[in-house]
């Protein structure tokens, strides 16, 4: 039995001890009828254009699947045999490809799909992506990041990280990243070791980079603690939301965090089974937040790994969907030289979305995209398997 699964196994007998709240009552059936599939990775899942998306990696890139409650499908997008990235922002919907060994950029307008020319520095890039973005159409290669906007583009060389956070060497760019105007907000999250949340002002490169988590409580300049970034997104208002969390050996650590373009609001901040700063509280405390996901309509909701969904109305949390993710759990026998070993593989909740008919999909490391279907005041739980996953 590998190490890994060593820890997987006391990871998952800890929290099933460790968290008693979120309960998985009203999922009882459901829950007995997911399947596991270990060889699923845990799936991005974004909303573009209107539609939910999630990638699968393997050796030759990224493949993207459209999902529904019902189903997964196979992401296709006309004038692309490759697709590299795609990122949705206000009032745009963007797709990175390859046809014929040529780089394409392609903006969607519902059925109408425009090309966007590039200039001859990207044609030639490697390895591009796309930045989530308020205004322009952001792609980086590397340490330059390509803007478009207004028909034209622009491009700068993007300084080097610091090591704001004595734990960990920043990888480029991080773990998450969203252009939000024109400062390039990018959040690191190297799990137990800790995280941190950095940001770029393109107006003023040669400044670097600014620290904007390790703040105290009150610090309106930035967020508190250096703990993982876990998830941001922009509101109907156009304010940024920024989710930190950690779920370790049975600790659970959280914060979200409000950015109006000038001050940071503390929202939730706390620790173990207690809050310890802003406006409101989890119920029951003990959770990690996994993620923050705007829909179109400006809701916020809120991913706990230990307690469910939450809708964030502006006074409160209200719990959507109670369910504890991490005791969804499966025992997965291998086996091995002359023994049979049973190892409990839990579910590792990765990501939120929502789409217009109120479905919520949560993205996990080992079941799939969990969808939770709307019944007047109750959701049904239904697991989506991405195609060639095997059991």
């Amino acid at each position: 039995m590998s190490l890994r699964n060593l820890l997987l196994a006391a990871f998952a007998c800890m929290m099933l001890q460790c968290v008693s709240r979120g309960s998985n009552d009203d999922f009882k059936e459901e829950i007995a009828a997911l399947k596991m599939f270990p060889d699923e990775p845990a799936a991005p899942i974004q909303l573009w254009d209107g539609q939910v998306i999630v990638a699968k990696y393997d050796q030759a890139g990224p493949r993207y699947y459209r999902i529904d409650h019902l189903k997964s499908e196979q992401f296709d997008v006309p004038g692309l045999r490759q697709i590299l990235s795609v990122s949705y922002g206000k009032d745009k919907a963007v797709v990175l490809g390859r046809y014929a060994g040529e780089l394409r950029l392609l903006h969607s307008h519902g059925a109408i799909i425009e090309t966007v020319p590039l200039p001859s520095a990207l044609k030639k890039a490697k390895s591009p992506w796309l930045i989530p973005s308020t205004d322009a159409i952001a792609v980086v290669d590397d340490r330059t990041m390509y803007q478009y906007k207004d028909g034209s583009w622009t491009h700068l060389v993007i300084p080097k990280v610091p090591k704001f956070n004595k734990e960990f060497k920043p990888e480029h760019l991080g773990y998450k990243q969203y252009l939000y105007g024109s400062k390039l907000f990018a959040g690191w999250n190297a799990g137990e070791w800790g995280g941190m949340l950095a940001v770029l002002d393109l107006d003023h490169p040669n400044r670097g980079w600014k620290q904007v988590s390790g703040k105290k409580l009150g610090d309106q300049s930035g967020i508190i603690g250096n703990i993982g970034i876990s998830g941001m997104t922009v509101d109907g208002s156009g304010s940024l939301w920024v989710s930190e969390g950690c779920c370790h050996m049975g600790g659970m650590w959280r914060g979200l965090y409000r950015y109006d373009g000038k001050l940071w609001e503390t929202i939730v901040h706390g620790a173990f089974d207690k809050s310890e700063g802003g406006k409101i509280s989890f119920p029951g405390e003990t959770t990690d937040v996994v993620d923050v996901f705007a829909v179109p309509d400006g809701k916020v909701y809120v991913l706990g790994g230990a307690l469910g969904v939450f809708r964030y109305d502006g006074q409160g949390l209200n719990p959507i969907v109670e369910i504890n993710f991490y005791g969804i759990s499966q025992p997965h026998f291998k086996m091995l030289p002359g023994r049979k070993i049973d190892t409990i593989i839990p579910c590792y909740p990765t990501g939120l979305v929502g789409d217009a008919k109120g479905n919520l999909y949560v993205s996990t490391g080992y079941y799939g995209i969990l969808c939770f279907v709307p019944d007047g005041k109750k959701y049904h739980l239904k697991q989506i398997v991405l195609p060639g996953a095997k059991e």
